[in-house]
């Protein structure tokens, strides 16, 4: 696992990027509900590699914002 990575919690949720890897691993994400990033420190054992929808990209729900 390495800073840049996308991972996701093996029990589910957003898929996240890796920031930071060290005794345990830091991962951020945009919450588009709050529209903040958010940061989780875990350890890398709750990680699997995110899988990806069809194309490749991460999507964000349209916000109306032009």
């Amino acid at each position: 696992m390495n800073p840049g990575d996308l991972v996701q919690l093996k029990s589910g949720g957003p898929t996240m990027t890796v920031n930071f890897v060290g005794s345990e691993v830091v991962c951020v994400w945009f919450d588009p509900g709050s529209m903040q990033f958010k940061t989780l420190q875990t350890s890398a054992d709750a990680l699997e590699p995110a899988s990806p929808n069809i194309s490749g990209k991460i999507e964000m729900p349209d916000q109306g914002v032009a």
